[in-house]
């Protein structure tokens, strides 16, 4: 056997025990296109999920790093959303996800062979 064979045999195995540690819940949504509503005067943009299921918020570090943008101070984190390698792969760049009272954008995909989670870097909306 080699390494590879022997990662490639494992890895279910790896997917549901990172998908153990995923104990919160989120949705996805997807923005569609905007639809003038005649009642209010306003455009309103219509929503599709594209994801339901478990999901892990983590952030890489519990240190907030002020950072100066044109003489305007703001807190940096970096958080990221796990989602389970199965069912997952249609995620898309500005899709949203609800977990809890958090609304957090995706900004980046994750891709990789041998996988374990789907981890995407995602930009806290609220708190």
């Amino acid at each position: 056997m080699t390494l590879g064979t022997d990662i490639l045999a494992t890895l279910p195995e790896l997917r549901v025990q990172a998908e153990s540690m995923m104990t919160g819940t989120c949705i996805i949504t997807r923005s569609g296109e905007r639809v003038f509503d005649e009642t209010t005067g306003d455009y309103t943009s219509t929503s599709t999920p594209v994801y339901s299921g478990p999901c892990r918020v983590r952030f890489e570090s519990a240190v907030a790093t002020p950072v100066d943008a044109q003489s305007q101070v703001y807190i940096r984190q970096q958080p990221t959303l796990h989602l389970p390698v199965a069912g997952t792969d249609g995620i898309q760049v500005d899709d949203v996800a609800t977990v809890g009272t958090l609304t957090l954008r995706i900004v980046g995909l994750h891709a990789d062979t041998h996988a374990t989670a789907r981890r995407l870097p995602v930009e806290l909306l609220n708190a």
